[in-house]
């Protein structure tokens, strides 16, 4: 197939899924370059962490994972990232057109690693000293031909907003106005959600939330569609990109049992809220028992699929839910010494760190 026309391979890959183009291209080095640009965006990869014994260091693979035909691809668990330990205290990771960002501690110094797990290519971005306390961090990737923009929240003598461009390899202060929370307020996660030219994030304080958005005329906070929860129920929320609107995940539960998954999307610029979908309870049932509500949760989405699950080592569970087809479901099971550490959406094998 190798001595192929890129037309011939074209009119091929073309009746295949996401799933088995990626295949395809793994199995031998000259594929690969000409696949480089047939992936579609109804695949995602999961990056996992694989850690046979508690004594031993962990082993990282990516398995990609197909959706549309529920199949999932292991591909060679070579270390990615080497002597990095990334799995300290929760590190920062964000995810964008088959890159993934990861900010860590290296030999002493603040770096941040730009990877593609598929092609196991990636990039360090050493901080400089006064960028250390890394709050935040959001990607956006523009394309093969433009590269990505790289966003980090910082805490030092006040907040500070960068912005790192891949094409010219230097940061720039791009914080209009100062950002000032009120007291008490710590940040909900650690990603920072691109949509539409603007910046969100999410605050926190006890159970209240706050969100603020940095656009051209700098930083505004956005009303949230929803209450302070009642006594001894907690809430989870989440941003996330869906066609350039931002949308909202609220995840409720009470002690060892979630009550409530509620999906909203915002219109106009942040004029108001609208509710868009809410788990089914025979779903709220198994969610309960396969993603423990004590332990967190994590959710992330693109592309109009939402994907939900826990933190903890011993649950590899992860939820999805197709917003265009209004479905929910489970992927398969993995290993059980095995955690997804993150998902890379629209994996590619043309994205260049």
């Amino acid at each position: 197939m190798e001595h192929l026309t890129q037309d011939m391979l074209f009119n091929i890959t073309s009746k295949l899924s996401a799933y088995d183009v990626v295949r395809l291209a793994c199995s031998c080095r000259g594929l690969r370059a000409q696949l480089a640009s047939a992936a579609t965006r109804s695949t995602i990869s999961f990056l996992e962490n694989v850690r046979p014994h508690m004594w031993l260091p962990p082993l990282f693979r990516a398995r990609v994972y197909d959706p549309d035909c529920e199949a999932s691809l292991v591909l060679p668990s070579k270390s990615l990232f080497m002597d990095c330990d990334l799995l300290d205290d929760e590190p920062i990771i964000a995810s964008d057109g088959g890159l993934l960002c990861i900010g860590c501690q290296r030999k002493g110094d603040a770096i941040i690693i730009i990877f593609n797990p598929l092609t196991r290519t990636s990039k360090q971005i050493k901080m400089e000293e006064l960028l250390v306390n890394v709050e935040a961090l959001g990607l956006q990737y523009k394309g093969a031909a433009d590269g990505y923009v790289l966003f980090a929240l910082l805490h030092f003598e006040g907040w500070r907003l960068l912005r790192y461009c891949s094409t010219t390899q230097q940061w720039c202060d791009i914080l209009s106005s100062p950002l000032i929370p009120p007291d008490g307020y710590r940040l909900e996660c650690k990603t920072i959600t691109c949509c539409d030219s603007i910046l969100y994030t999410l605050w926190r304080k006890t159970k209240h939330l706050k969100m603020f958005a940095h656009g051209s005329d700098g930083w505004k906070e956005v009303d949230l569609p929803f209450r302070v929860p009642r006594r001894r129920v907690r809430i989870y929320a989440f941003l996330m990109d869906f066609g350039s609107l931002l949308h909202l995940a609220v995840l409720q539960h009470q002690q060892t049992h979630w009550l409530d998954v509620c999906i909203w999307k915002l219109h106009q610029h942040g004029r108001f809220w609208e509710a868009v979908a809410r788990m089914p309870e025979i779903y709220v049932e198994v969610f309960s028992s396969r993603v423990k509500p004590l332990r967190g949760v994590h959710c992330v989405g693109k592309n109009g699929v939402l994907y939900m699950k826990s933190p903890a080592k011993v649950e590899p569970w992860v939820l999805m839910y197709d917003m265009s087809n209004d479905r929910w479901s489970w992927t398969e099971r993995g290993h059980p010494y095995m955690s997804t550490v993150a998902l890379v959406f629209e994996p590619s094998l043309a994205a260049t760190p």
